[in-house]
């Protein structure tokens, strides 16, 4: 503010302006412009000086102890603090629409994950996703770290329930009935993990499968808990239902291994 009262009155200066200011970090801001705290200000504060060094008007900068008894930098420091509270971005007509790229980026950033909340919250489909997660985070991608490529494929369909069963194969017009094999109803993904006789042993290697890991064979944690990932995806080879599975290579199957060869652990 300081800057932008100067430059009304600066051909008045011929020797220059000296501006005195009490804070070391300001000043060493405006030295070092790419630090990325207050870029906005920053970029309005240079371009101010730049103007004026145009206009061949000199503009000193000096640090003083503190403003404490000097009435023109208690009358500074009231401007600073109702400027601390105005608004960022452009909607505050001080920031002239300008920034330097390390605040561009944040606000692009921001911008873009309010309107990814906002579409989110909007949409109407992924109901079998929503069951599971309230919203998508940063969170949400560590279920899926260190997962070899089929096992992903495998819990991806599950989760999303768009997957070769016939339930879901029905309802696209694949495939004439949704009753399982068993006829004990609909082939859904909870019946086969779950419920069907069909596929009994395979369930009981995974029951003991996950429970070495504290797991339980539950719909909520059989689709959410990461110690759980590798058994359900290969309870899906082993039931044979998804042929699309049954030749790939056992390499593709659960989780990577490190540069040492170690399987990497589960989070």
């Amino acid at each position: 503010m300081v800057l932008e009262s100067t430059e009304s009155w600066a051909k008045q200066a011929k020797n220059g302006v000296v501006i005195f200011v009490d804070s070391q970090a300001a000043l060493k801001a405006l030295r070092r412009p790419r630090m990325p705290s207050g870029q906005v200000y920053l970029a309005g504060c240079l371009g101010l000086i730049q103007r004026l060094a145009g206009r061949c008007v000199r503009i000193e900068l000096r640090w003083i102890p503190a403003h404490q008894g000097v009435i023109g930098n208690e009358i500074v420091d009231q401007h600073a603090k109702q400027a601390a509270q105005e608004p960022d971005g452009l909607q505050n007509p001080r920031n002239r629409g300008i920034c330097l790229a390390a605040a561009a980026k944040r606000r692009i950033r921001r911008e873009a994950k309010l309107e990814w909340d906002r579409t989110w919250a909007k949409e109407t489909t992924s109901r079998p996703t929503r069951r599971l997660i309230e919203a998508p985070t940063k969170k949400t991608l560590e279920y899926w770290s260190g997962l070899c490529k089929a096992t992903t494929s495998i819990l991806m369909q599950l989760r999303t329930g768009r997957i070769g069963l016939g339930a879901y194969l029905n309802r696209i017009n694949r495939r004439e009935t949704a009753r399982c094999g068993c006829d004990l109803g609909n082939q859904t993904m909870i019946h086969v993990l779950l419920e069907c006789p069909l596929h009994q042993d395979e369930r009981d290697w995974m029951r003991s499968a996950l429970s070495d890991k504290g797991t339980t064979l539950s719909r909520d944690e059989l689709l959410t808990r990461p110690e759980a990932r590798t058994a359900v995806a290969e309870f899906m080879v082993k039931t044979g239902l998804l042929g699309q599975f049954q030749t790939v290579d056992p390499t593709a199957l659960g989780e990577e291994e490190n540069d040492e060869g170690a399987e990497i652990k589960t989070p």
